[in-house]
């Protein structure tokens, strides 16, 4: 429906609708270009940055042509740094990219899928060659 307002967002139940109705324009790119914005706006919203300490930033926009006024779909930094409080609520954290030799080495690494990642992990869970002794001695008390 073209009479209602572009973004609808509710946080608290992790949803955003864009109404591409008011959007709509027979400049294909444009359309599109509105689309990418209220996109980056509603999840912006979701993630918790409703604001920006920039003026002219895409969480200011209030109508449409002010919409077409930004550059691109890009949120602020500002914006970007409250997403990761807010999405640590949600219980979405980082995702961790490591080599599979430091994976076995810390313990978190999955179980081998392939040739190249059977011979690390066989090589990190092997017996030492040459093992540490450690000798106790009750007379001497260490």
């Amino acid at each position: 429906d073209p009479g209602l307002p572009p973004l609808l967002s509710a946080p608290e139940s992790w949803w955003a609708v864009v109404n591409v109705a008011c959007l709509a324009t027979d400049d294909r790119k444009l359309f599109e270009s509105r689309v990418k914005k209220e996109l980056s706006r509603g999840f912006a919203f979701l993630c918790g940055g409703a604001e920006s300490q920039f003026p002219d930033s895409l969480m200011s926009v209030a109508n449409t042509a002010m919409l077409d006024k930004q550059e691109d779909h890009r949120l602020p930094i500002d914006v970007l740094d409250r997403f990761c409080d807010m999405m640590k609520n949600a219980g979405v954290t980082p995702a961790h990219y490591d080599e599979y030799l430091y994976a076995c080495q810390e313990g978190w690494a999955p179980a081998p899928t392939n040739a190249t990642q059977k011979a690390i992990w066989d090589k990190v869970h092997a017996i030492p060659k040459n093992p540490i002794k450690i000798e106790f001695d009750p007379k001497k008390g260490r």
